[in-house]
Order: C-alpha cells, then sequence, then structure tokens
C-alpha cells in the first residue's frame, strides 16, 4: 500500500494576469519542476482561483481532455466552434477534447475557484480528431448516499460527459461528521484533492487543498473533523498506448 501527501506549501505556486488569477499545482507542466510528475492517465491537475475576476486572452490546446470543475464563482467560455460566450456556474463542469487544435478564453467572476484537470488520451489518435467541448450543469449530475458520504458522479463510462482517456472517474464525494470507511479497487490508482474540511484517511491527516495519491488500497478509513467537500480521481496504469511523460521523459528529468 502507498500514501503520498502533498500540502499545499509544496504545490506550485503561479500567477498570471498580474496576479489576477492563482494557480497551485498539484502536478505542473515539465517547466514548473514540481514535486509530482504526470502518473497513470494525469498529467496535470491545478487548483485555479480568482478573488477580483480577470479575463484570459485566447490561447491554444491540443491533444489532451482538459475537464474542468467550477468548485464556486462563475467562468464563462468562448472557443472558435461555438464562437458564443457559454455561462458555468457552482457545481458545473466542462470538458474539453483538444484533438488537433483549439482556440479558445474564458472569463472568470470574482470570487470563482475551478479545479482543473488534464488527462492523456492516446495522443496518436487525438491529435488527429477534430475539437470539441462538452459541459454538464450541477443539477444533471448523477448522485447517491453511500452511508455518511454523498457522492457526485462526474464523470465515469455512463456519464453525458465522457472521456476518450480509458478507465478514469470523477467523484465529488460530501463527507459528514464522523467515521466512515470507503471500498476502493486496488488495482487503481486514487487522487484525492480536499477543497474544503479536514480529513483523516487511514491515519494520515488531509487538511484544506491538499493532494493525496493512493496506490494498492482496497479500504480506506475516513474520519471527517467537520464536513468534507473532497474530489476523488480513480485511473488505471493499464494502458496500451506511451503517454506525453512517457515519450518526452527528459523534459521532467531534474
Amino acid at each position: 500500500m502507498s500514501f503520498e501527501i502533498f500540502s499545499k506549501p509544496t504545490q506550485v505556486y503561479s500567477e498570471f494576469n498580474e496576479g489576477e488569477v492563482i494557480e497551485y499545482k498539484a502536478i505542473g507542466f515539465p517547466t514548473d519542476k514540481g514535486p509530482v510528475k504526470p502518473y497513470s492517465t494525469i498529467f496535470y491537475l491545478s487548483n485555479i482561483t480568482s478573488d477580483d475576476g480577470a479575463e484570459l486572452p485566447k490561447h491554444t490546446h491540443q491533444g489532451f481532455e482538459i475537464f474542468s470543475y467550477i468548485v464556486r464563482g462563475q467562468m464563462d467560455h468562448i472557443d472558435n466552434i461555438s464562437n458564443s460566450w457559454i455561462t458555468l456556474n457552482t457545481g458545473d463542469a466542462q470538458l474539453i477534447k483538444a484533438g488537433e487544435g483549439i482556440v479558445h478564453s474564458e472569463k472568470y467572476q470574482a470570487g470563482t475557484q475551478i479545479l482543473q484537470v488534464w488527462f492523456n488520451p492516446d495522443l496518436r489518435k487525438t491529435l488527429l480528431q477534430k475539437p470539441s467541448f462538452h459541459y454538464n450543469k450541477a443539477d444533471n449530475f448523477e448522485s447517491y448516499d453511500l452511508n455518511k458520504i454523498k457522492v457526485t458522479v462526474l464523470i465515469n463510462d455512463s456519464s453525458d460527459i465522457k472521456l476518450d482517456t480509458l478507465d478514469v472517474q470523477i467523484k465529488e464525494l460530501n463527507i459528514f461528521h464522523g467515521n466512515n470507511s470507503l471500498s476502493i479497487n486496488p488495482q487503481h490508482i486514487y487522487s484525492f484533492y480536499l477543497l474544503k474540511g479536514g480529513l483523516e484517511v487511514n491515519g494520515r491527516i488531509l487538511n484544506e487543498n491538499d493532494f493525496m495519491i493512493i496506490r494498492n488500497e482496497s479500504i480506506l478509513e475516513l474520519t471527517a473533523s467537520r464536513e468534507v467537500k473532497l474530489i476523488s480521481i480513480e485511473t488505471s496504469d493499464d494502458m496500451m498506448y506511451q503517454t506525453y511523460s512517457q515519450l518526452y521523459s527528459r523534459k521532467y528529468s531534474s
């Protein structure tokens, strides 16, 4: 079994638009030289905040699948496919399948927080595909109760938003005060980002904005010191293709 915790101070800090947008990257780009390199099919993971609001200039993405979850606030998005603004609010999600290349821009309203994850599909295929954008509103996500945990399914094989990257599940777990247990697949990797509250996982303490990677474990004993909001990302290392970080491993060398 393996538990790794990366607290907020150890994550890669960056800002742009003259400080209008702040990022804490649990998994950064090669140039960031952060403590966590890409693993499984996760390429990048960032907690983005804008206290006063900001508009990002047009920029391009290729190949990757970019999932953005609106933790709080509002994000407005425009791209070169629809050429019209789309508004996402608290609890909504967006998936960009960048394909052969897209150009887009975003506006963050004051007080916005977004958790963004880049997934690594088979780039030999996706770089040849047409780009596309997919959205889902908070009310449309499947949710269910599991003891003292409310589970909201953001991504799985049957969700409205589907990844080309295989074997990915993203869930928001709202855990109420007290003790609980959670069964997980020991063959998969679980990546936790704690958005709110304080949580003990098999004796390890997670504070707000901490990031945890769990391998080779089947049961999690959870103790919530107060109401918790946790993002859980389940992935597999059983892939039939090489990821970007494997193809360009020298970019990640110290």
